[in-house]
């Protein structure tokens, strides 16, 4: 993270709208009686206050610029906006999961996986053997694990439907 000099602050600071100054201020008082509290060695106020508006300064530089690659990053006028914007991309970002080719794969070779695991009563490491002999298919059992409950639940629904398709018969 960029570090900004005190000088810097200050001239971004009135360079910024009154609607953002205004929250600014808001947070830094937070943080002036936030520092107030823990105050040892005994500073004086106007010191206390300084230092909690460069605080506040720096805090809102942060945020505004992590992430600015974002087009809608510098569209936001609060802070308190830029924030939650910034939770909202970061934990997407963690939500994407990839798909990997061996699990696209193994999703080709899923009823055989059912029905070894359901019917044979063959464990994730025998099935993975079994791909790996009979069908030149390498992949790793914890992968065959962890999306067997996905095979299960896709050839249950399958199942259901063909069920009811024959009932309306």
């Amino acid at each position: 993270m960029k570090t900004y000099t005190q000088e810097q602050l200050l001239r971004k600071f009135s360079k910024i709208p009154d609607v953002t100054q205004c929250e600014i201020l808001e947070n830094s008082l937070e943080r002036y009686y936030a520092l107030k509290s823990r105050n040892d060695s005994k500073l004086n106020r106007s010191h206390l206050l300084h230092s909690a508006l460069l605080f506040s300064l720096e805090a809102h530089y942060h945020t505004l610029h992590l992430g600015s690659a974002k087009k809608h990053s510098k569209e936001l006028t609060t802070l308190e906006e830029k924030f939650n914007m910034q939770i909202k991309v970061t934990l997407a970002a963690h939500k994407k999961k990839k798909v990997t080719k061996s699990s696209k794969q193994l999703g080709h070779y899923a009823p055989l996986v059912y029905r070894l695991v359901k019917e044979e009563h063959f464990s994730f490491p025998k099935v993975k053997a079994f791909l790996a002999k009979h069908h030149s298919f390498k992949v790793d059992h914890t992968l065959i694990a962890r999306l067997y409950p996905n095979i299960k639940q896709k050839d249950e629904d399958l199942k259901y439907a063909v069920r009811q398709v024959k009932s309306d018969f």
